[in-house]
């Protein structure tokens, strides 16, 4: 999960052309943006976790970049 001061971001309702800088897919409808560097992100995208556990990978958590 992205922890960032709130005030930093600023919740938007549309773009042209911007893309979440977490999943690289084009964003539509309610996203975030990062106001000191315009790091867009979906809200959805903002609360993945940083670590998740996969049956296949039971002995090393897989780290989301």
């Amino acid at each position: 999960m992205i922890t960032v001061p709130t005030p930093l971001w600023k919740s938007l309702l549309s773009c042209t052309k911007c893309v979440c800088d977490l999943c690289g897919n084009l964003v539509e409808g309610l996203f975030y943006r990062y106001k000191l560097c315009e790091f867009d992100a979906h809200t959805l995208c903002t609360q993945l976790p940083e670590y998740v556990r996969h049956v296949m990978h039971t002995d090393n958590p897989l780290r989301l970049q």
